[in-house]
């Protein structure tokens, strides 16, 4: 009996040992897995960052176009190639993975204030910031794009202005003929096609980043941006040395705050290049796009003439047939108060 249940005890402990080398095995199988996934992850992610980067998708089809497809370029310094679906796509993409990368605007008061001939210290600095971003020391070129409304350039006192400015050689960096980011808003017309095209625009794929938005104070009446850090420009548009160094310093604290990426988003006129430019080198794993006044009309401010017309932001927004999903872009109070001046 003895021996039974020696026997037995034995077996007993060669089925537990064998239950915990399997259970070992097991863990040991799934950790190996997983961390080989995290690299795979890792090693993807940093191959795309190159292969689906902007300038790298916008060289081949340069060297596809020639410029061929760009008004007003004929003459004119750099390499063109009109707006592409596929980097506004690498865009969204490059917001969604924090993948850092900068959206420059660039049109007639940028050329006319970075003549050479300028005694503005600013404009000498935003001169110097243009050249730096599109030569081949620029450590970011691959996610920097500057986006200029060609026809502009159609204009002889710009053409000339640009190419005093661009280099004579023609640049390495490719120009796109764009300029705003598509943030998926309901008045942009466009907004269907690239919905379909795979673009829901940058203010959705900001939902989950932290956003600060460097702006004049009205836009703090923008509700889809209400949870965005607020850093007010003041007097011309944050324009002044002093101001332009202090709302980089800002920005500076800001990010340093946390470990994660930030995604400014800036409506400083002029002075939005040279930040971005800046901020770019201090500041390599943020992001930022120069937003201009694209949201001003649904702040309830007309600053340009496009957006006039804030009746129709109202009805986009708020009318009878507006997707009740869009609210957030304006508050019902900033349509009324329009309403009750008219």
């Amino acid at each position: 009996m003895s021996l039974f249940r020696a026997g037995a005890s034995t077996r007993s402990s060669m089925i537990t040992l064998f239950y915990i080398l399997l259970t070992c095995g097991f863990y040991i199988l799934v950790w190996t897995i997983v961390f080989s996934t995290l690299e795979a992850k890792q090693d993807v992610h940093e191959s795309d960052s190159v292969s689906f980067s902007p300038q790298h998708m916008l060289r081949a089809i340069w060297r596809e176009s020639r410029n061929s497809t760009v008004p007003c370029t004929d003459g004119i310094h750099g390499k063109w190639v009109s707006r592409q679906t596929q980097v506004i796509r690498a865009v969204m993409w490059a917001i969604r993975t924090e993948v850092p990368f900068s959206w420059i605007r660039w049109a007639d008061a940028e050329l006319i204030h970075s003549t050479r001939n300028s005694k503005s210290e600013v404009d000498q600095r935003l001169r110097r910031n243009f050249i730096s971003l599109t030569g081949a020391e620029n450590r970011n070129s691959n996610w920097t794009m500057i986006n200029v409304g060609v026809w502009w350039l159609c204009n002889r006192r710009l053409r000339n202005l640009w190419n005093d400015l661009a280099s004579s050689d023609g640049s390495n960096h490719i120009f796109m003929d764009s300029f705003y980011l598509p943030m998926g808003d309901p008045v942009d017309i466009g907004r269907s096609s690239l919905r379909e095209a795979g673009v829901i625009g940058w203010v959705a794929e900001a939902k989950r980043r932290r956003v600060v938005l460097i702006g004049p104070a009205h836009l703090k009446r923008v509700p889809i941006l209400s949870h965005a850090t607020h850093v007010e420009t003041t007097g011309e548009e944050g324009s002044s040395v002093a101001r332009i160094d202090f709302l980089i310093k800002k920005s500076v604290s800001i990010s340093s705050q946390s470990n994660t990426t930030a995604l400014f988003v800036l409506a400083a006129g002029c002075a939005s290049k040279i930040i971005i430019a800046e901020l770019s080198l201090l500041l390599p794993k943020d992001s930022f796009i120069d937003v201009g006044t694209a949201l001003d009309g649904y702040a309830g401010v007309p600053s340009r003439d496009y957006n006039q017309d804030i009746g129709r932001y109202c009805t986009a927004v708020h009318g009878e047939n507006s997707d009740p999903g869009d609210r957030l872009w304006m508050r019902l109070d900033t349509c009324r108060k329009m309403r009750s001046k008219v």
